[in-house]
């Protein structure tokens, strides 16, 4: 249902069409949309013609928002999603941890590459030993015939 094809030609354009003003992320382009949609559309047209010439020229600097004359502070929701958890300072260091697994990750990959190379020697030796029995065999048979 929700496949690559359905979401570049169904649900970016409705929801580059019909922007929802009731939940924005940018405050002072939702409350424009409300008051006045010609002049919100203009700004809009406007911003991105000059984000196509932006990127048509390769050029990207940090004035181009501010030249769009839309201000992207962020709300209470975005500032309460943002703010410090305490629950989840367990998981903010977790380099350590990283750097451990990746220790014992490398340790474990040294023993199993010793126990593979060491069990090759094994069967090796067992059958140059096999080999030497059967030259053995044989010649003492070829003397004893």
């Amino acid at each position: 249902m929700f496949d690559l094809l359905n979401v570049f030609e169904v649900f970016l354009p409705q929801l580059l069409l019909y922007p929802n003003p009731s939940d924005p992320l940018n405050g002072d382009a939702a409350s424009l949309m409300k008051r006045d949609r010609k002049l919100y559309d203009q700004k809009v047209k406007g911003s991105l013609f000059h984000l196509i010439a932006k990127w048509y020229k390769g050029q990207n600097d940090s004035l181009s928002q501010s030249r769009r004359q839309f201000h992207v502070e962020p709300g209470p929701r975005e500032k309460a999603l943002l703010a410090p958890d305490p629950s989840l300072k367990w998981f903010k260091s977790h380099k350590k941890g990283v750097a451990l697994v990746k220790r014992l990750g490398d340790v474990l990959t040294i023993v199993i590459v010793a126990g593979a190379c060491y069990e090759i020697y094994v069967r090796a030796v067992m059958r140059e030993e096999a080999r030497q029995q059967a030259k053995e065999q044989a010649g003492a048979s070829g003397a004893s015939a």
